[in-house]
């Protein structure tokens, strides 16, 4: 199954939409597309603080209750 997935980048005001995320592709893989080791930082990360390694996943879950933000394992399929 495909997913629309939304990153955000809160403080730079940014998001990345991937229309069609596999549920069995990896957080870890989508963003090693997204921040490959070698290449330059995205022109609004002027400081390059996002780069592989140091990216931290977190998803807003919908309950019955209020949403909550948990954090995931960027190793971790998307269907987890």
């Amino acid at each position: 199954i495909q997913w629309p997935v939304l990153f955000m980048y809160p403080e730079f005001l940014q998001t990345d939409f991937i229309q069609d995320f596999h549920e069995l592709r990896t957080f870890d893989e989508q963003l090693s597309m997204m921040f490959p080791p070698k290449a330059a930082p995205p022109p609004w990360d002027r400081k390059g603080n996002y780069f592989m390694g140091e990216l931290e996943v977190y998803v807003e879950v919908q309950h019955s209750t209020p949403h909550s933000v948990i954090r995931v394992a960027s190793d971790e399929p998307l269907a987890n």
